[in-house]
């Protein structure tokens, strides 16, 4: 996207991050993709961003590396540093990986996503939200795998099981193109 849009990408920060954008207007710097803190600079660029540039940075990861030096620094110095962490759910085949002393370094102003594709994935989901008390430590979000679990669903359980404030999250992109085209 270009400047003229209020958008900047990428070179913003020596490291030259792929998946890192400004949105001037918003004021925000948004660091997703791959998993951005595995990459060296990370905590660098948070502390160069909260210092030198007036903006939020969100950063999106997925849940399998270790937020603490982020979050100190977020809680040492009052930066406006949030997180949006993925739980992987059983039928990711990934969940072993989680980090769950993560979900005990969230606050009000993070998220953690669930990625569900089927019932049991929801039920870990509410497991989860139980034992860290995610509804009302930090927001929920409830994401259905495309194809295989339907949003309805999702909504249905989020209302069986009163948590009303958590939110979905749809790919929208599978809902307006063809689900298989690449690049949207």
């Amino acid at each position: 996207m270009g400047a003229d849009r209020g958008f900047v990408h990428g070179a913003a920060y020596s490291g030259g991050y792929r998946g890192i954008y400004f949105c001037l207007r918003r004021k925000i710097c948004h660091a997703y993709g791959g998993e951005p803190l595995l990459r060296d600079g990370m905590a660098e660029l948070c502390v160069y961003i909260a210092e030198n540039c007036g903006v939020r940075t969100e950063i999106e990861t997925n849940g399998s590396a270790d937020l603490r030096e982020i979050a100190d620094l977020r809680e040492k110095n009052s930066y406006d540093i949030s997180f949006t962490v993925d739980y992987k759910l059983p039928s990711s085949g990934m969940e072993k990986y989680m980090l769950k002393e993560n979900y005990l370094l969230l606050t009000e102003h993070d998220s953690v996503k669930f990625v569900s594709a089927d019932e049991n994935d929801l039920l870990r989901a509410k497991e989860i939200i139980e034992e860290f008390g995610t509804v009302r430590r930090f927001n929920t979000i409830f994401s259905p795998v495309f194809g295989s679990i339907k949003p309805e669903r999702i909504v249905e359980f989020i209302l069986e099981n009163r948590l009303m404030s958590s939110r979905i999250q749809l790919q929208l992109h599978k809902f307006i193109w063809d689900p298989d085209k690449k690049g949207v």
